[in-house]
């Protein structure tokens, strides 16, 4: 059920990327005017990381992006180049039924194009969201699923490529795309894949857009501003594969930190993280370490830093992190064989925070006293740690 209401959670705040452009000012135009349709077809081959995992042939994405040309009534439009908005479906056949199954996705989007009024140019696009997988691992029915842990994943896609305008209405393009699932360590085991992809696609415009002239705020924000952080996360405490089926522990997080708006699209952060792990405190307790000082040595306290992203009332965040107090994974994590101690070495040191927050307010136009809610990964160094919700406030 935990994991239910994490889901949930993600949907709505993913749906709420239809604010991003529903934020328009000046006279309504027809929804349809600023619509594309684009379908497109990737295959590729999903990369082998460990011997175990099952054998697999071609993998074929299908997707259908439905989309919403930023008209320039906003600011942040013209910040990003104008770029279309919206929602990608996916049907996705990952090349072996038997054992892992197949997917459906759904990913919020941004295209952003170069020269997108000429004939021909480029496009990148990025996007985040979950997959439900058909078979995930199963201990009795389907143990050599090791790859996918749970039916509900994170879904991220990554797109690079060139379009040409075939008519006034319709695009084609290809290039090459980065897919990526995981279960962000909540459910074990999660090998999780990746998979690079050629791409060909057409985008249908039925009608021309208006472009708008917004008031665009070229002055970085001058002053400082404090903010505090609040989160809950969950994680199995296990390794990437096993022991699997173990409960699902709590971390509860505070933060603080200073922010400053460095041009018209970034708001960049400094400042302090404290969480703490219940399950290495249960850990502790059970084999007996730091005995009287479990909780003292269940925290882990990070210097942070990091820039967030605007859109409207959506932010996207990019956190490293320096652990510089970790006892638990310092003392009973330990890796001291040659071939792993270097990677033991960055992972209690090192650790990453992404996702994306929705405010109560537009971000650019109300810095102060505007309330968000954000989902975010966190890593150690790239390996997935645990996921958590964060309700956050500048002042």
């Amino acid at each position: 059920m935990r994991f239910l209401a994490f889901i949930t959670i993600l949907v709505l705040l993913f749906l709420s990327s239809f604010e991003a452009y529903s934020q328009n000012e000046g006279p309504k135009t027809s929804t349809l005017q600023n619509m594309t349709f684009a379908l497109d077809y990737n295959q590729g081959k999903m990369m082998k990381i460990y011997s175990s995992s099952p054998k697999v042939s071609n993998s074929r994405y299908y997707g259908l992006n439905i989309l919403w040309q930023t008209d320039g009534s906003q600011a942040w439009h013209h910040s990003y180049g104008l770029p279309d908005v919206g929602i990608n479906l996916f049907y996705t056949v990952l090349g072996n039924d038997s054992i892992i199954g197949r997917s459906y996705g759904i990913c919020p989007n941004m295209v952003i194009k170069i020269r997108s009024q000429k004939r021909w140019g480029g496009l990148i696009k990025l996007g985040t969201g979950f997959a439900y997988n058909t078979k995930p691992y199963n201990r009795i029915n389907n143990p050599d699923n090791l790859i996918l842990g749970s039916h509900v994943t994170n879904m991220t896609n990554f797109n690079f490529g060139a379009f040409v305008k075939i008519t006034k209405q319709i695009t084609l393009n290809a290039g090459y795309s980065i897919f990526h699932f995981s279960t962000g360590h909540i459910k074990i085991p999660n090998y999780g894949f990746n998979d690079f992809a050629w791409n060909v696609g057409l985008r249908y415009k039925p009608m021309k857009t208006v472009f708008k002239q917004a008031k665009i705020d070229t002055c970085p924000q001058k002053q400082f501003l404090v903010n505090s952080r609040l989160s809950l996360g969950y994680q199995q405490l296990s390794g990437t594969v096993s022991p699997n089926g173990g409960p699902l522990y709590p971390i509860y997080s505070i933060s603080g930190y200073i922010s400053k708006k460095l041009g018209t699209v970034n708001n960049i952060r400094l400042g302090l993280q404290a969480s703490y792990f219940t399950s290495y405190h249960d850990y502790m307790i059970s084999e007996g370490y730091f005995r009287g000082k479990e909780n003292a040595n269940s925290w882990v306290v990070s210097f942070i830093f990091g820039d967030e992203w605007q859109i409207g009332k959506i932010g996207f965040l990019l956190e490293p992190s320096i652990k510089f107090y970790n006892p638990f994974f310092q003392r009973v994590m330990v890796d001291e064989s040659n071939e792993n101690k270097k990677i033991w070495n960055q992972k209690r040191w090192l650790s990453i925070k992404s996702g994306f927050a929705y405010y109560l307010l537009n971000k650019a136009d109300k810095p102060k006293l505007n309330p968000a809610i954000g989902l975010y990964i966190n890593t150690n160094k790239t390996q997935a740690d645990f996921v958590d919700v964060t309700f956050s406030c500048g002042f």
